[in-house]
């Protein structure tokens, strides 16, 4: 998030996609497989 804001991006912490992601479905969205978690998604 910092890189992207220092490249002149905004970001944003969404919370409520985290227990998505650690669902098969969710993880399945950004392509992460089902021993990897996400610590943080920025839109």
């Amino acid at each position: 998030m910092l890189a992207a804001r220092a490249s002149g991006l905004c970001t944003c912490w969404i919370g409520l996609a985290h227990g998505w992601l650690a669902m098969q479905e969710g993880k399945a969205v950004p392509g992460l497989s089902a021993d990897q978690r996400a610590v943080a998604l920025s839109s």
